[in-house]
């Protein structure tokens, strides 16, 4: 939680209507949730300080390795997107809104569940004929919890060579578990 001094000058920039004094305490909160590596919470009152926009693509997203690639077709295996859609953007059911948006609930109270011994659900399932809205709603997900969306290509990740799909498959997990954090669609 941020320290009560900032909080508190936060309050008194917005009673006195100090536009510039009532950012400059946000972002010192948001920093210093960053600093926490409470990364989830900084971008979501970033975005909120925002108006709901992401002005610029957050620091840690910004220096990425270069994915994987195929060794023989030296083609990546994934590309990295940074969606500007959001869960309100989409046409959905209640039942479907109300699912995802436990999901990304769960997401960001990640440390709380795990605290309490509990996992959180962290896996979703899309399924439907092409144009259904797998791809759109996966970029509404990110857009909503603030990270990139790593997208797998699966026509560079399928090979025909005996046993290199599941190495292709393995980079791209490693890759994803091991330097960034984001969604894998």
């Amino acid at each position: 939680m941020a320290r009560a001094d900032l909080i508190k000058r936060l309050f008194r920039c917005y009673r006195g209507n100090d536009t510039s004094g009532f950012i400059n305490a946000a972002q010192s909160i948001i920093e210093e949730e960053r600093k926490k590596n409470h990364g989830i919470l900084a971008e979501e009152l970033s975005r909120i300080l925002n108006n709901g926009m992401i002005k610029q693509v957050p620091s840690q997203f910004t220096q990425y390795q270069p994915p994987p690639q195929d060794p023989d077709r030296k083609i990546p295996l994934l590309e990295i997107k940074h969606p500007d859609r959001y869960l309100r953007d989409l046409v959905l059911t209640t039942e479907q809104l109300s699912s995802l948006e436990l999901t990304i609930q769960e997401f960001r109270e990640w440390d709380v569940l795990q605290a309490n011994g509990l996992t959180p659900n962290h896996k979703l399932l899309f399924c439907g004929p092409p144009g259904c809205g797998k791809t759109v709603t996966a970029e509404a997900i990110a857009g909503n919890l603030g990270l990139p969306l790593l997208y797998v290509r699966f026509d560079s990740v399928v090979s025909s060579l005996l046993g290199e799909t599941s190495a292709n498959i393995r980079k791209v997990f490693d890759y994803a578990s091991k330097r960034y954090m984001g969604i894998i669609f």
